[in-house]
This record gives structure tokens, C-alpha cells and sequence, in this order.
């Protein structure tokens, strides 16, 4: 007899707090997430229309063409969806895998090493990768072909590597980052070359 007043003091005390529990279980449920809670990264712009592969001889040329100016200092290691267009800046080879996990790069305003490619991001806000490329690849990307192409890209000029390249993000399909003994990166780099 007295397991059954337990139980039936139980029953009445749990029935009391399930309403209680389910309205705050609803309040959880729909509450919005702190404002101090940071977005989630936003892909990088991408340009309906074709961009151009540009080449270069010299890197001045190439940011005078894009009418893109060094990052400030301030602005160093910023998202790059954040930094205003018509900025330049410099990323790892490797970092070029954030794209594809839909982070964002992070662009340095100084070069640090060898192994640095150069991001323009244009006053259109079209982002392009800037490397050397050799010249059989730059005769090969001058032609437009409805078949893409790989290409070798390297972080600073070497050997038969010594055209400047601006590839668009946008155009690039697939890459693999590769080191060199003398710690600067090649990249072997399918091209779309479609017009």
C-alpha cells in the first residue's frame, strides 16, 4: 500500500512539471542563435560571365590591368570576402583548399616566403590566381577550347616558368599543390578554357 501512495505521489509531481518542461522545451527549440554567434563564411563571388585568363611579364603590369592596389596593413589576414575590391594580397598554395570546403581565404598585405601565390580580387569583385606558367602553357591558354587543360603553376619564376599567369578562380576545375626542393610550390592546375 505504501508503494502505490509512492507511485501515485510520483505520477502527480511528474505531471505537474511536464507542462513546464514542454513550454520551455518549445522556447529552446525556437530561439533564434545569440547575435554574438559569427555567420558561417560566405563562398566567394563568382562572375556569371567569362572571365579572361591573362598574361603577363611582369606583375605591375598585371595589377595596373586589374586595377588592383596592396591590401593595408590593417587588413592583413582579413577574410577575403571582407576586404574591399580593387585589393591585392598574397595566400599560401595550400589555402586554396579552403575554397573548396567553402571558407574563406585569409590574404597576408607581405609575401613570406617562396611558397606565396598572389590574389587580385578586382574592382568587379572577380578573384583571380596569379602564378608563373611556362610558355607552351601560355600559347595553350591563349587559345580558348571547349577542352579543359592542365597546366603547371609555379609561385615564382624558374626555369622555362617565366609568364605570368591570372587565372580566374572560377575557371579553375581541379589543383594539386606540390613542393619543391627549394621550398617554393608548383601547382598542377586544370584550366577551364572555354569561352
Amino acid at each position: 500500500m505504501m508503494w502505490a501512495a509512492i507511485i501515485g505521489a510520483v505520477a502527480t509531481i511528474v505531471a505537474a512539471f511536464i507542462p513546464i518542461i514542454h513550454r520551455r522545451f518549445k522556447r529552446v527549440r525556437s530561439a533564434q542563435p545569440p547575435a554574438s554567434t559569427p555567420p558561417s563564411p560566405p563562398m566567394l563571388p563568382q562572375s556569371s560571365a567569362r572571365e579572361a585568363i591573362e598574361l603577363s611579364d611582369s606583375p605591375e603590369r598585371l595589377r595596373v590591368l586589374h586595377g588592383v592596389s596592396k591590401i593595408a596593413a590593417l587588413d592583413n589576414m582579413r577574410p577575403l570576402t571582407e576586404l574591399s575590391q580593387g585589393v591585392y594580397g598574397f595566400t599560401t598554395p595550400w589555402s586554396l583548399e579552403d575554397v573548396r570546403r567553402d571558407k574563406d581565404l585569409r590574404l597576408s598585405a607581405e609575401v613570406s616566403g617562396s611558397s606565396e601565390l598572389e590574389i587580385h580580387k578586382k574592382s568587379a569583385g572577380q578573384i583571380c590566381v596569379v602564378g608563373y606558367i611556362g610558355q607552351d602553357a601560355a600559347s595553350t591558354l591563349r587559345r580558348p577550347s571547349s577542352h579543359p587543360n592542365e597546366v603547371l603553376l609555379s609561385t615564382v619564376p624558374s626555369g622555362d616558368r617565366g609568364t605570368l599567369a591570372s587565372i580566374p578562380i572560377a575557371r579553375i576545375l581541379r589543383w594539386r599543390v606540390r613542393h619543391l626542393p627549394d621550398h617554393s610550390a608548383i601547382m598542377d592546375v586544370t584550366v577551364d578554357r572555354s569561352a
